[in-house]
């Protein structure tokens, strides 16, 4: 997979101001709707709707106090809870989502796929992030319930990937729906962004 070159706006890589993001002819792009959310504390599921509708996918708000997002695409249907926190996602994100699920199947008579999209670690510089954004007591809840668990960055991941390579498109947006626990493509921003050279500091005469 091509690396996308990232260039912040802020000497410290984390995400308060907009990266800029340039393409493969070094034009730049700067996604003021997108990157400035993925390490930020900001998140909202303005952001989400944004990036699954140019995925080609039916993306709309769920109703207040419940779900974030709803989607639809190719006749299946998620529900999508998202989630900016301090520290790891937690088995109560994951009960949370359940019980979303459960509205949704009981109100639509369908069967949502449930997806976590998390923004952890949100006022961590990502280079910093060393702890698993999923820690591996929340994974049997989500396991058994089929939960997809995503963080806001690898979403970033899948949305370049498709920007860059249009017929994955659908594969990408399927991947969503088929995986069952943690998400794992994209799970290295590395193999997608690159960080910004430190700040050399200036010589004194």
């Amino acid at each position: 997979m091509k690396c996308h070159a990232i260039a912040n706006s802020t000497e410290k890589f984390n995400g308060r101001r907009l990266y800029s993001i340039l393409k493969p002819c070094y034009t730049r792009v700067v996604l003021a709707k997108y990157a400035a959310h993925v390490t930020s504390a900001a998140l909202g599921a303005v952001t989400g709707i944004d990036v699954f509708q140019e995925l080609g996918v039916k993306a709309t708000h769920g109703e207040p106090g419940r779900d974030d997002v709803i989607v639809e695409f190719d006749g299946m249907h998620a529900v999508i809870e998202v989630k900016g926190k301090k520290g790891s996602a937690a088995e109560s994100d994951a009960a949370q989502l359940e019980k979303w699920v459960a509205g949704f199947k009981e109100e639509k008579g369908a069967d949502p796929k449930g997806i976590l999209l998390v923004n952890a670690y949100c006022e961590t510089p990502l280079a910093e992030r060393t702890e698993p954004a999923f820690p591996h007591q929340m994974l049997k809840y989500s396991t058994q319930r089929e939960h997809c668990l995503m963080t806001t960055t690898q979403l970033l991941g899948l949305l370049l990937e498709a920007r860059a390579h249009s017929e994955r498109r659908v594969d990408l947006v399927n991947s969503l729906f088929s995986t069952v626990s943690v998400y794992p493509q994209f799970a290295d921003w590395r193999t997608f962004l690159i960080a910004p050279a430190p700040a050399v500091p200036e010589k004194t005469t």
